[in-house]
């Protein structure tokens, strides 16, 4: 040990990687390189319907205009949900992903905003919880939107389909100031409108 200096111990929690898009399709979630059991999963959605999922925590419904919806289901997985991965079923039209990550054992809502109408959204602050590992900020829209990572912040992953553009952004929780409002960004002529919400993983 270097005198002087106090040695950081591992963190228990990570982000594990983001599966591939699903534009306009139902499909088979496909997890990322190293998900485990016991790792926890969001899928994070935009379309004209709910996704249909068994077992799923679903967190929020946020609507964006034009007939359409964003938001997050969640669930801590299982073996057997990594070995037969559920189908996740659109109707008509729908972007989704899904994002996994490994400490955590569930998500609280904190923030949210719906029906976006410029190029930023100003998410409030909130108060951590005892146990709060990591907090994330979703981000979707019904325009073909290039969503950023929040400044500062760790990028999850960001992507456009034919109608829609979403981003996750994520930062441990003992880099999060308490009260602290988030700023997602998205640029967009706004036809329609975005969404955000925020989630703090605990466990």
């Amino acid at each position: 040990m270097i005198p002087g200096i106090i040695p950081v111990p591992p963190r228990r929690f990570e982000f594990i990687g983001a599966g591939s898009t699903k534009d306009q399709v139902s499909g088979t979630i496909s997890w990322p390189t190293g998900t485990q059991a016991g790792d926890i999963a969001f899928i994070v959605w935009m379309g004209n319907s709910t996704p249909t999922l068994s077992g799923w925590t679903f967190s929020t419904t946020l609507t964006t205009g034009g007939g359409n919806n964003g938001g997050v289901y969640w669930k801590v997985l299982t073996s057997s949900d990594i070995s037969t991965p559920q189908t996740n079923t659109v109707t008509s039209y729908g972007f989704w992903r899904v994002f996994v990550f490994r400490g955590p054992s569930t998500a609280t809502e904190k923030s949210t905003a719906g029906a976006i109408a410029g190029t930023s959204a100003s998410l409030s602050g909130f108060t951590k919880a005892s146990g709060s590992g990591i907090v994330l900020a979703i981000a979707g829209d019904r325009d073909v939107s290039s969503i950023t990572a929040v400044t500062g912040w760790n990028n999850a992953g960001s992507g456009t389909s034919t109608f829609f553009g979403h981003g996750v952004s994520w930062v441990h929780s003992d880099q999060y100031v308490n009260s602290t409002s988030v700023t997602v960004n998205q640029t967009s002529p706004h036809t329609y409108r975005g969404v955000a919400l925020i989630l703090e993983l605990t466990g």
